[in-house]
């Protein structure tokens, strides 16, 4: 009984990290697909058919930002390609997005993509951004709401590069939809596709 009683401190604030990290993952499916360039000694050298499918679909409140994440062949994250959107401002995001023909990405801006080829080109590569001077970069979402229950929908198109040293870059263009549902971080959720 001694036991449990000082345990219970431990259990609660346990209990509630776990319930404020605010992760939400998602049944659904998507596509993305394009051109990828990573070889830095040969800038020509890309997979012209570059493509993958993701399997698994999350979205997170980290601080201040709203990170959707949708990962292909492989959960972890060293085992998977990975496209991060990163969202600085869902409010503003939603207004641009109604207003305008979808958000731009950029560097700085609403939302910020970010893409880890770890299984396809191994963790040890230089995660690709949007390019600054790209003019053409999108992200349009359909349906965004952020609550259980409800479709997360959206399409893009995107060119990105790796580091200033690097020739690595791309062009990538692709679609989702997943709707929400809450998880407990930590768990090995398994999601069924559609």
């Amino acid at each position: 009984m001694t036991r449990l009683f000082h345990a219970l401190p431990v259990l609660v604030v346990a209990l509630f990290f776990t319930g404020a990290c605010g992760t939400g993952y998602g049944d659904g499916r998507g596509k993305i697909s394009g051109v990828v360039c990573l070889n830095p000694d040969d800038p020509t050298d890309c997979n012209d058919a570059f493509h993958f499918t993701p399997d698994f679909f999350a979205i997170e409140q980290v601080g201040e930002r709203t990170v959707l994440d949708l990962r292909a062949k492989g959960r972890a994250e060293e085992e998977a390609d990975i496209l991060l959107f990163y969202l600085y401002d869902v409010d503003a995001v939603r207004a641009r997005n109604l207003c305008e023909d979808g958000v731009e990405l950029q560097e700085d801006g609403l939302v910020r993509p970010q893409l880890h080829l770890n299984r396809s080109y191994g963790a040890d590569h230089y995660p690709l951004t949007v390019s600054p001077d790209s003019e053409k970069s999108v992200i349009r979402f359909d349906r965004f709401t952020l609550e259980n229950g409800e479709r997360i929908e959206g399409s893009f198109n995107m060119q990105l590069v790796g580091r200033p040293d690097e020739a690595a870059r791309g062009q990538l263009s692709g679609w989702f939809r997943f709707d929400v549902h809450e998880a407990p971080p930590g768990n090995n959720v398994e999601l069924d596709n559609w």
